[in-house]
Formats: C-alpha cells, sequence, structure tokens
C-alpha cells in the first residue's frame, strides 16, 4: 500500500488519527504539514507517493 492509499475517509484520514493522539494538531495542521513536508523533501515524496508524483508532474507540465 502506498502512503498516499490511507486515506480511506474524511473520517479516518491521516490527520484524523493524528488528531486522536495530539488534539492540538488540529489547530495546527495547516502550519505543520508544509514544515513536516518540507522536512521530508520533495524528491523522497515523490519517490514514496506515486500519485503525488503524478500529480505534481502534471502541475509542472503546464
Amino acid at each position: 500500500m502506498q502512503p498516499e492509499e490511507i486515506n480511506e475517509s474524511a473520517q479516518t484520514a491521516p490527520s484524523k488519527r493524528i488528531i486522536q493522539y495530539l488534539p492540538n494538531y488540529e489547530k495546527q495542521k495547516s502550519q505543520v504539514g508544509p514544515m513536516i513536508a518540507e522536512d521530508i523533501g520533495l524528491e523522497l515524496l515523490r519517490q514514496r507517493c506515486p500519485h503525488f508524483n503524478e500529480w505534481i508532474t502534471k502541475l509542472e507540465s503546464l
């Protein structure tokens, strides 16, 4: 299973799972998410998430 395939519904989305353990994340996810993505790096995200890579590739071709 690819990382982006774990988002089965609005109730089980990764952010909802994180919020169960870290309730403050709900108000911070728009700030924290981009920082985490930056730490991971675009290349690794593209390698590990084919759907994300396809989306970025389409944007780059515009």
